[in-house]
């Protein structure tokens, strides 16, 4: 019997076929969203307007449109992050000056990575080794810059890269990492406010005391979906705020942990402004200013990409391009 060696096996490759699920996927956070608003509007709002007086009607009115804007405001973060390029390593990009370096690299790269690894060890500094040891992708065959990782379903390089989500059917890396928190943010509250508003309703329509068995169902079924979501969303934004205060990505927090100052934290106002920008009108908003758009790409691709770069390779590649984005 041939020896087989398990540390090989690529479980990635039999998921790849998530990728085609993308329509599916908006279509079950729709039908969700949808199933939400249906019941918080049906089984609790219409009741309060109708049996309330002036003062209740106003309260319904002011609660009904802060819930809708959640939900759309969720939406819109969910498509924005959906659709943004996560931000692929331009091609061809590596991290030596000068051409007979690269000459030399391209002679062994692997080799050559891990001969910088060694020098770098062996410095006064040895936390710098992290940012500056050349990275090789043999997957890509090529240089990766300091905080990219390879998606193994996308079979791409991502700069700043913090998990592949099956349910944005996207990578989430250093362009929609924002978005992907904002999504997080607005689904908790919104399905916190769904609890909040089913739970009285569900509630009486299990002692009998109001309604048809339809609206048990569908105030039972939405109160159960929000409760589990509101707990699990809670616990992830919890995780990535403070990752984002640490500037750190999932991957880098669990294998990057040893690694210690981290090398990219600025304290937690600067780390926060790296994801969310420097304007506050736009930071709970999923996009960046049309104005500064091109000014924090550059920003953010120089911060991630410290060795030197044609900037030709930046306007030409397709893969960077951001709309609404950065």
């Amino acid at each position: 019997m041939a020896n087989w060696d398990v540390t090989k096996l690529d479980v990635f490759k039999y998921l790849r076929c998530l990728r085609h699920l993308g329509k599916a996927m908006l279509l079950v956070v729709f039908a969700l969203a949808w199933l939400e608003v249906q019941a918080v509007f049906s089984c609790s709002l219409a009741p309060a307007w109708r049996q309330g007086g002036l003062i209740m009607r106003a309260l319904v009115g002011i609660t009904g449109a802060v819930f809708l804007a959640m939900v759309a405001l969720l939406l819109w973060a969910y498509l924005a992050t959906f659709a943004a390029n996560p931000g692929l390593v331009p091609p061809g990009w590596q991290p030596f000056e000068l051409d007979e370096e690269q000459q030399v690299g391209s002679a062994d790269l692997q080799a050559l990575a891990d001969d910088f690894t060694e020098l770098i060890r062996d410095s006064e500094d040895p936390v710098q080794w992290h940012l500056l040891r050349p990275r090789f992708c043999k997957k890509c065959a090529a240089w990766k810059p300091p905080r990219a990782h390879h998606c193994r379903m996308t079979q791409r390089c991502v700069l700043k890269m913090d998990h592949w989500c099956v349910w944005v059917l996207n990578c989430v890396g250093l362009f929609n990492y924002k978005f992907f928190v904002l999504f997080l943010g607005y689904t908790d509250v919104a399905c916190w406010i769904s609890v909040i508003l089913l739970l009285g309703p569900t509630l009486r329509q299990f002692r009998g005391t109001a309604g048809p068995l339809s609206t048990l169902l569908l105030a039972f079924t939405a109160f159960v979906f929000a409760a589990a979501f509101s707990l699990a969303l809670l616990a992830f934004l919890i995780m990535h705020l403070r990752l984002i205060a640490r500037n750190q990505t999932t991957i880098e927090a669990f294998e990057k942990a040893p690694v210690k100052p981290w090398p990219y934290d600025q304290g937690w106002r600067r780390n926060f402004l790296e994801v969310f920008g420097r304007q506050r009108q736009y930071w709970l908003l999923p996009l960046h200013p049309a104005a500064d758009a091109e000014a924090m790409r550059r920003a953010y691709l120089e911060w991630t990409l410290p060795w030197p770069i044609d900037s030709g390779q930046l306007d030409d590649h397709a893969g960077l391009e951001m709309s609404q984005s950065y």
